[in-house]
């Protein structure tokens, strides 16, 4: 496979997920790519990897569904990949389809559009009494397609260039995710084996320190599901950029 920068990225072997209570479990994800970082926090989603172990014993239609729903080009389960392919390709963006005879019935007023969607309504009976303005309704679609496209490229590079994310606090993010899921620790527990300074706090008092401790963790858990939950589709779509490697 192909990543953001051009070169050939692939998983030698399939990965067993850590329990991050081992910081070498983690060795060289500096030199991960935005996609690469995208995966690892994808099959850390726990409802992308029950949906996936599910559809993995379903047909291909099944399997499909999961892909499309996470942004993903092929369907990859989240643990023990053994097929040919390495990490997987990533969606760019989808267009949906919905219309009055759908068994769900459209509801504009109850649609929750999402910063990279847009939302265009087509009057098929004007296009029935006047074929020609189908070409002026798509022509209008395009243009605000367009328009809203080269807005949302502008919000990216500069969210990109102002927040580029650090692969230390990426690494951290996953090492919390994995302590709770597969290491079974608490937040405090996950907060003192991943950051020292908080360690020698707690060691020094840790009455005082446990306060301190629960607030930083929930900040860090909560921005720690986020990547996983949707921040991965940003770190997928970051052009022919790498996750800054300063410390």
């Amino acid at each position: 496979m192909v990543d953001g920068l051009g070169k050939e990225e692939k998983l030698k072997r399939p990965r067993k997920r850590p329990d991050g209570t081992n910081e070498k479990d983690y060795l060289g994800c500096e030199r991960w790519s935005p996609k690469r970082w995208a995966w690892e926090f994808l099959r850390r989603n726990p409802d992308f990897a029950a949906e996936a172990k599910e559809a993995l014993n379903q047909g291909e239609a099944e399997q499909r569904v999961v892909a499309v729903k996470y942004g993903l080009r092929r369907f990859k389960p989240a643990e023990g990949y053994k097929g040919p392919h390495g990490l997987p390709l990533f969606l760019g963006s989808s267009i949906r389809s919905r219309t009055y005879w759908d068994e769900s019935l459209l509801q504009l007023s109850k649609m929750k559009i999402k910063q990279s969607q847009i939302l265009i309504v087509f009057d098929m009976e004007m296009i029935m009494s006047d074929r020609r303005s189908l070409r002026a309704q798509l022509g209008e679609a395009e243009k605000r397609l367009r328009k809203r496209l080269s807005e949302l490229e502008s919000m990216r590079e500069r969210r990109a260039e102002d927040h580029k994310p650090k692969w230390n606090v990426l690494k951290t993010y996953l090492r919390l995710l994995d302590l709770k899921d597969v290491g079974n620790k608490s937040r405090l527990e996950s907060i003192l084996i991943v950051d020292k300074v908080y360690q020698e706090a707690f060691k020094m008092d840790p009455k005082a320190a446990r306060a301190d401790i629960h607030s930083f963790a929930t900040a860090k858990f909560k921005k720690a599901k986020a990547y996983a939950s949707e921040g991965y589709r940003y770190l997928a779509n970051m052009n022919h950029r790498v996750v800054d490697k300063s410390t």
